[in-house]
């Protein structure tokens, strides 16, 4: 994530700006997915995959929180017009619209979002009741001081979510003491 969030921002802001403003939220994901491949993913000597929406809806959630200059350059990155919350209403009503779809017609959706906080910060309680009214977000508290449980607890968290499939995410030295 560390990765994704610098560079990434500070990349597409300029590119963004240029965009007309009344584009479809369909097109805002799609947008944003084909500006990460170009700047970010293009280099790279590995395949690698991508969920545009996931990339789309963790910007989000992280625009939820944010203000000043992020909140202005997030604004950009997502292409939000003024109206801070149509773009996010749209992104709720597309997931909430996946759910419901049953194994019958031969597929399953299937989104799991967490935020993980350090025991030690301060989260405002709207922030948190967004992530979880809006983005159907578990929040969990970790001690980040101890780096070896706090990357088992979130590898347990993503093996359940994904039966199985990603075992391990983390390892203690993907994250520091620092991490909040």
């Amino acid at each position: 994530m560390t990765y994704l969030i610098h560079g990434f921002i500070a990349a597409l802001c300029c590119m963004s700006l240029a965009l007309h403003a009344s584009m479809t939220f369909e097109q805002r994901v799609n947008q944003l997915a084909v500006e990460f491949y170009q700047n970010d993913l293009k280099d790279r000597r590995v395949n690698q995959v991508f969920s545009p929406l996931n990339l789309y809806e963790s910007l989000a959630m992280v625009y939820t929180g944010a203000g000043g200059q992020t909140e202005k350059e997030l604004e950009i990155l997502l292409h939000l017009t003024s109206d801070r919350c149509r773009g996010l209403f749209k992104l709720s009503q597309l997931v909430d619209s996946l759910r419901p779809l049953d194994e019958d017609k031969g597929y399953k959706f299937f989104s799991a979002k967490s935020l993980w906080i350090d025991i030690r910060s301060f989260i405002l309680p709207s922030f948190l009741n967004a992530m979880k009214s809006d983005f159907h977000a578990d929040v969990e508290t970790l001690a980040f001081d101890n780096l070896a449980n706090a990357a088992w607890r979130v590898n347990n968290w993503v093996d359940e979510m994904t039966c199985g499939t990603i075992p391990r995410l983390l390892s203690s030295t993907d994250i520091s003491r620092n991490t909040k």
